[in-house]
């Protein structure tokens, strides 16, 4: 035996293992801030496997379902509106993204004709349609999913 089998030896017992893809869709939690009601869409992302809850606005960054979030959509319009009046979902964006740098957000909206720009891209992880098919949600989440949880 070599010092140097044994050290990568002791190394690979202190080595994480990816959790497996169930596991993770058992722990993940999932929330969404929006004002509109999106009943269908949770009720189909819940009938795959995964936690997930809305709220309509946010007004404390210190909130309990923010930090028990592992993936955050936020909607571009009529949510921030107490802590970023004039920017709504783009404010709340962006703090929410200093407060939280290691939680995945995906931006999206329903506002017809609205095009990310460069500050959304630069602070969300992601972009949605908001009209979506369930399948693309799915797909997001667990594309999303897989990132948090290979980083812990």
């Amino acid at each position: 035996m070599t010092a140097g089998w044994l050290w990568k030896r002791v190394k690979s017992l202190f080595k994480k293992k990816p959790l497996p893809f169930e596991e993770i869709k058992r722990q993940a939690n999932i929330l969404v801030i929006d004002d509109e009601p999106l009943d269908g869409l949770l009720t189909g992302i819940r009938t795959s496997g995964w936690n997930i809850n809305q709220v309509k606005d946010i007004d404390n960054l210190d909130a309990e379902v923010l930090k028990k979030a592992d993936i955050i959509f936020v909607d571009y319009k009529n949510v921030g509106t107490i802590l970023t009046a004039s920017e709504e979902g783009v404010g709340l964006l962006k703090l929410l993204k200093r407060k939280y740098p290691n939680k995945h957000f995906i931006f999206f909206s329903g506002y017809a004709g609205f095009i990310p720009g460069y500050e959304v891209h630069n602070m969300a992880d992601g972009w949605i349609q908001k009209h979506s098919d369930l399948h693309i949600y799915i797909e997001r989440i667990e594309i999303a999913a897989q990132k948090v949880y290979a980083n812990r």
